[in-house]
């Protein structure tokens, strides 16, 4: 998905703010046609999936994340997800501030299972106030998480009801997975989704959040995430539907839990070989024949628009379009 401020239709006031005077860390990349060509970007690209990148000098591994130097917090690697934060990451120190942490036991979860959809959590997170309403009018988010995998996935809705629930786990679903079991926190809405779907749901015991601890740490790993991306990129929170889903779909190509295969990997058994950018990007692209305007014979081929990530196409893969 890219956001033409080029076109004529491109107000502030629409987009709840000036994006193109925004401040941002611009990197440019040239689109033709559904491929793409970075062009003046120092980062480097990141390593293919199943590879393992040494340690540069003065670098050592430390459990299954780069040790924290300045030079990773400017790599593209963190630009894509802010994980795991960096003291030396302005971005992260500033989004991810919290309170001292009172930690409760660890939950237990039973045996881990095998297969993509046997078992998931589902929760919403609510902006309801005029603020924190999305660009489109969302006020919701779903955030769903599978076990297996650990493929998660994040939609903004406008309304927080069963219907858009089910619409949001519906569209989750590829054409030959099954969802076997949900756990929630029992919230009205996802109970009847569930129903209607005839899902097997379990829901944490009101009054005891660390009963839904898991459901509860991805929501906020998705807003944690999507604050940091939109703080880099320099664009209105309100942009916050685009940035969430764009958060999840890399931490889904990343090896972020250290098991040896991203949750792409573990999905759908290949690696992920679309292109990754940081998201709200500077973009030259050029336009498709059906979005194309009116342009003088002598003038550029390629429109100038703000990167917000893939269209996901049902079951969790990618379309062409961005």
């Amino acid at each position: 998905m890219i956001h033409d401020i080029e076109d004529a239709s491109f107000t502030p006031e629409k987009l709840k703010g000036d994006i193109a005077d925004a401040p941002r860390n611009i990197r440019t990349y040239v689109f033709y046609d559904g491929d793409e060509v970075s062009r003046g970007s120092s980062s480097q690209p990141l390593p293919a999936e199943g590879t393992v990148e040494e340690p540069r000098l003065g670098e050592e591994k430390y459990g299954k994340y780069f040790k924290q130097t300045k030079e990773e917090a400017t790599s593209m690697r963190h630009l894509l997800t802010h994980l795991p934060k960096n003291i030396y990451c302005p971005t992260c120190q500033s989004a991810k501030m919290q309170r001292k942490q009172a930690r409760r036991k660890k939950d237990t979860l039973g045996p881990v299972p095998q297969k993509f959809g046997q078992e998931g959590t589902c929760d919403h997170f609510i902006a309801h106030d005029s603020l924190s309403h999305g660009v489109d009018g969302e006020h919701y988010g779903i955030v769903y998480r599978d076990r297996a995998t650990n493929w998660m996935d994040c939609r903004g809705v406008t309304a927080k009801d069963a219907e858009r629930a089910k619409n949001v786990i519906t569209s989750l679903r590829g054409a030959d997975d099954k969802f076997e079991y949900f756990y929630s926190d029992g919230s009205p809405e996802l109970r009847k989704c569930f129903q209607l779907m005839g899902i097997p749901h379990d829901h944490s015991t009101p009054g005891n959040p660390e009963h839904n601890a898991r459901a509860d740490r991805t929501v906020k790993m998705v807003l944690e995430g999507a604050r940091s991306i939109l703080l880099e990129a320099g664009l209105p929170q309100a942009f916050w539907p685009y940035a969430v889903t764009y958060f999840c779909l890399c931490m889904n190509t990343d090896d972020w839990k250290g098991s040896g295969a991203s949750a792409w990997m573990g999905r759908f058994g290949e690696p992920f070989m679309n292109t990754l950018i940081p998201f709200g990007a500077l973009v030259a692209y050029m336009p498709r024949e059906v979005n194309k305007r009116p342009r003088a014979k002598m003038g550029p081929k390629g429109h100038t628009g703000v990167f917000l990530g893939y269209v996901p196409r049902v079951g969790g893969e990618l379309g062409d379009d961005v």
